[in-house]
């Protein structure tokens, strides 16, 4: 009967020692993939704001050149805004000028 006992025991003793375990496993599990997780999250972030600073960036840009050309439009007489685009138009075509003056003038 001491036998028994010390067998039921023992069986005990080793069921209490593998659902330890098994939980230390099972939390050791958790506790990575819930690492991974907040890794994931941490990097969709991360991009998520760069993404919003680009598009912001650009938006920005946008409106400047708008107030720009807005400010330069008011401010040139037709005289000068006809030099101006002269003046730009030589500057961005070609060697022999016509390639980008074509496409200005349809």
């Amino acid at each position: 009967m001491q036998e028994a006992r010390r067998d039921a025991q023992e069986i005990i003793s080793n069921a209490r020692q593998n659902s330890e375990q098994m939980i230390a496993r099972a939390r050791e599990e958790a506790n990575t993939q819930a690492d991974s997780y907040l890794h994931r999250a941490e990097e969709t972030l991360r991009q998520e704001t760069e993404q919003a600073r680009q598009q912001l960036r650009q938006e920005v840009a946008d409106l400047a050149v708008f107030a720009a050309g807005r400010i330069v439009r008011r401010e040139l007489d037709p005289q000068a805004q006809a030099a101006l685009i002269e003046e730009t138009l030589s500057s961005a075509s070609g060697p022999d000028g016509t390639a980008v003056r074509r496409a200005a003038n349809g």
